[in-house]
């Protein structure tokens, strides 16, 4: 009975509604493929930078464009990274086929976290350097430390002051990198410091030792 009077209430289509729908339909595009199809993509984070921040890395381009391979086999890279214990932050993406629940794709959490060190670290041309831990925040008085022991044992242990005579050392704009006794310290043992601009962490190429470290 139900079927009788739906279909008792049914009108067949016009002639101007059927024109209308298939003019709709023709003017839908055929399905991409290949490089054509678009796919949801995760933005990746960068630092905001400001008029300011693109003169100075395009002053800082100008300025070492001409640098060798052999001056930059000088350059001793620099950089603190935090590691957590657990699990990186962040999503993570895996490929899969259409499945259902696999125990292998899941990511197991822990509740309140899982705690994290950070550790200070640098590398060269001729090898990997020194490498420590960051004992709570650092100051320039912990920063002069390391310099002290590690970075000058990197420049001993490789022999960087027999191969290079003007060795260049990399850090960021970090503010205890640039405190009075941090710069004092530099000045007191020539170790000349490269210009680093703000919001510059592409181009230090100890970050790409770091991704190997927390795999």
């Amino acid at each position: 009975m139900f079927q009788s009077q739906r279909g008792a209430g049914q009108k067949n289509p016009s002639p101007i509604m059927f024109a209308s729908w298939t003019t709709i339909l023709s003017s839908i595009p055929p399905p991409l493929s290949g490089k054509h199809v678009k796919h949801s993509q995760r933005l990746v984070k960068k630092p905001k930078l400001l008029k300011r921040h693109y003169i100075a890395h395009c002053k800082f381009a100008n300025e070492h464009k001409d640098m060798t391979v052999e001056d930059w086999n000088k350059v001793i890279w620099s950089d603190e990274t935090k590691i957590n214990f657990f699990r990186p932050d962040g999503k993570q993406f895996c490929w899969v086929k259409n499945t259902g629940f696999n125990s292998k794709l899941v990511r197991p959490t822990v509740k309140f976290g899982s705690g994290s060190i950070m550790i200070w670290g640098c590398m060269t041309w001729e090898g990997v350097g020194g490498m420590c831990l960051v004992l709570g925040i650092m100051d320039s008085d912990q920063y002069i430390e390391i310099l002290n022991d590690k970075l000058v044992k990197t420049i001993s242990d490789l022999r960087l002051q027999h191969g290079y005579t003007d060795i260049i050392f990399q850090q960021d704009n970090d503010p205890k990198h640039m405190t009075k006794k941090t710069k004092k310290w530099l000045t007191s043992n020539n170790i000349k410091v490269m210009e680093w601009p703000v919001h510059l962490p592409d181009l230090n190429l100890i970050e790409h030792l770091w991704q190997h470290l927390k795999m």
